[in-house]
């Protein structure tokens, strides 16, 4: 037997309602799931136009009835543009089996769109790790909901050292499922001003394998990873003052930190810095954190291609510059912030990286002679092979200073005191 469960109650919601919905109906029915597959399709409607707009995912769930009953059913769900459009329900019941079905489904459904009025949520507890390469934090600190501390604390000795570090996160959702999914962006949110403030590309575990040389004799291919000898908490660590970590205390010294500490410090105002990104309007919030994942990008995917480091930090004032441009003027706006955030004159300088690095790497395929060129080891070397332009963006710190005195401007002036 076949039925459609819901479609004419969604009619009224808007889409990121409608997918709320689904997560309330799957808490609804989690506890009585014994087991679930799912599948997706795109459906053409017309066998010779291949379209994306009508979405079919198929999810095959055996449930656990009140009555004690298990029972193999399947949802259907149709979705177009997006948008969740029905839920039809498929099961090979006889009739007194499938009423009971039915009936427990409903109130189910009658139960989500109740709990959807509400916005009930729970607060869930996550702990992610995220790798760079760079010294160890130095200590613990908590900022705003969430917490940061080394997960590797072994000072890095060698220049390509990398470290882990905990991100601790306490996270409000429907249900464990939804909350992971809200802890998964607010990491990559927080990581990615967290790179801009220390100036350190922090990324995700891998899951691959890669050669590794064990000594002068011996290699082999292992999995990429970090054994943890910490317990992992099942809620926020206490503050602990013997783990917890020192601050850069002048914060205009720390914008021109030259990476001669032994660790990673976060600056004194670190927390002020977090409330005034989100106390920022939404198009500059938007603007900051999209400069700040394009400029965590130029340290990660950058780190082994100066063209790469360069463009992608060059569209990060790209990215910083759009509440401010006029008339689609790009390039107008970045001069005027490196003016204003950086050193008075200089936009013009950048405003020609913005073309011979940025848009050319971008739209032509450019790539810096440094990245393509072999290093000739001999005497009386020329210049040639410094690139210059470049060294002026990365040993002047410019994106990084002017990403960073953008937020700093945007502290109220009382909590500066």
């Amino acid at each position: 037997m076949k039925t459609v469960l819901v479609k004419e109650e969604l009619e009224f919601l808007d889409e990121e309602m409608r997918r709320l919905f689904l997560s309330y109906f799957h808490k609804n029915l989690e506890d009585s799931i014994k087991d679930w597959s799912g599948k997706g399709r795109f459906k053409n409607e017309e066998p010779e136009v291949h379209s994306l707009d009508h979405f079919v995912s198929t999810n095959k769930i055996t449930l656990r009835l009140p009555e004690g009953i298990e029972v193999p059913l399947t949802f259907t769900i149709n979705w177009f543009k997006g948008s969740l459009l029905d839920i039809e329900v498929f099961a090979d019941l006889d009739k007194a089996y499938w009423n009971l079905l039915i009936e427990f489904l409903r109130k189910a459904v009658s139960k989500s769109f109740a709990m959807l009025a509400a916005q009930k949520e729970e607060k869930y507890f996550f702990r992610v790790y995220f790798r760079y390469f760079g010294h160890p934090l130095d200590g613990a600190y908590y900022i705003a909901n969430f917490r940061v501390s080394p997960a590797t604390e072994e000072e890095s000795i060698f220049l390509l050292g990398e470290n882990y570090m905990y991100l601790d996160m306490e996270v409000e959702g429907i249900d464990h499922s939804h909350a992971h999914s809200r802890s998964q962006v607010l990491g990559n949110e927080i990581t990615a001003i967290l790179s801009v403030i220390l100036n350190t590309g922090f990324y995700k575990h891998e899951h691959e394998q890669r050669w590794v040389r064990l000594s002068a004799t011996e290699h082999g291919r292992f999995h990429i990873g970090f054994r943890d000898n910490e317990p992992r908490p099942e809620s926020m660590p206490p503050k602990d003052r013997k783990k917890a970590g020192t601050f850069s205390e002048n914060p205009k010294e720390y914008i021109e930190y030259t990476g001669e500490q032994q660790t990673l410090r976060l600056p004194k105002a670190i927390r002020k810095l977090f409330r005034a990104y989100y106390s920022l309007p939404a198009d500059e919030q938007e603007a900051f954190v999209n400069a700040s994942r394009m400029y965590q990008i130029s340290l990660t995917a950058g780190r082994n291609s100066n063209t790469v480091r360069a463009s992608y930090q060059l569209a990060a004032l790209d990215a910083l510059s759009k509440p401010y441009r006029e008339n689609g003027k790009n390039k107008s706006a970045i001069m005027a912030l490196t003016d204003k955030y950086y050193l008075e004159g200089q936009g013009k300088k950048i405003g020609e990286l913005y073309d011979s690095v940025r848009s050319a790497h971008f739209h032509q395929g450019y790539f810096d002679a440094s990245d393509i060129s072999r290093l000739e080891i001999r005497p009386f070397l020329g210049p040639e092979w410094l690139m210059q332009e470049l060294n002026y963006l990365f040993h002047n710190n410019v994106v990084f200073i002017i990403l960073n005195k953008w937020l700093y401007e945007k502290i109220e002036p009382e909590a500066l005191s």
